[in-house]
């Protein structure tokens, strides 16, 4: 008696997630949970540190350099997306101390006394004064 096969039985690069119930590539799964694909995980992780934040903070610190190792090598593969990151947290953080400065100090505009310039600039060099 010969059994039939089905496409998942004769290619073992597709796999199907038992959360979320659709067919993906392998590579869509980590290699220590062949059951769930990496995004249902990752989502159950984020629910599940979220629900238990204290359990999670006490993990992190008894598993610190765990976590110091797998925070280098992301850095290191993820390089060009930090930096944008970075730079896109750094306009953020200016643009609150300026909402700030504008709020606290009662100051309506800041401008040079030179020039009149109206943004807050990076450095002295341009004889502008910094806020």
């Amino acid at each position: 008696m010969v059994k039939s096969l089905n496409a998942n039985q004769i290619d073992k690069t597709i796999k199907r997630c038992s959360k979320c119930k659709i067919e993906k590539n392998i590579s869509e799964f980590y290699e220590c949970n062949q059951w769930i694909c990496k995004n249902c995980l990752n989502e159950r992780s984020r629910i599940w540190q979220k629900e238990n934040p204290e359990t999670a903070k006490k993990w992190k610190k008894k598993n610190s350099k765990k976590v110091k190792k797998y925070d280098k090598k992301y850095s290191d593969n993820n390089r060009e997306k930090r930096r944008a990151n970075t730079k896109r947290c750094e306009i953020n953080r200016r643009r609150e101390n300026r909402k700030w400065l504008l709020t606290h100090l009662g100051i309506e505009k800041i401008s040079c006394e030179k020039c009149g310039y109206s943004e807050v600039p990076r450095s002295r060099a341009a004889g502008h004064p910094i806020l």
